[in-house]
């Protein structure tokens, strides 16, 4: 959880004039990358599943579990982190699960939060 360095290397091996195979290794490329923390407070409401914003997160992954065990996903956007299931028959989900999603290639999504009723 958090902003981590990345380091990566490039390495492989040549052979020299006398053919004597030897070892190579660039210098290193360096990168931030955000790990994502997993949504906190994840509730389902009567109209609603809701959690707590991840800082810096502007999508979330969200898997509905249905009492038949069918599952629904949906995407949110922005700063949304609250989704409407009134259109559902609330009484029928039984768990929810929220990811922080990653939108470029210098964050990582995070696990998911998970709530069973």
């Amino acid at each position: 959880t958090g902003e981590f360095t990345a380091r990566v290397y490039a390495t492989g091996g040549k052979f020299d004039e006398n053919f004597e195979y030897y070892y190579v290794q660039s210098d290193p490329a360096a990168a931030t990358v955000t790990l994502y923390n997993k949504p906190a407070n994840l509730e389902i409401g009567q109209e609603s599943v809701t959690w707590k914003a991840v800082s810096g997160c502007k999508k979330y992954h969200v898997i509905l579990t249905f009492e038949d065990g069918t599952t629904a996903e949906f995407y949110t956007y922005g700063a949304q982190v609250t989704f409407d299931i009134d259109y559902f028959n609330v009484t029928d989900v039984v768990k929810a699960e929220v990811s922080a999603v990653a939108t470029n290639s210098t964050s990582v999504s995070s696990e998911y939060a998970v709530i069973e009723l």
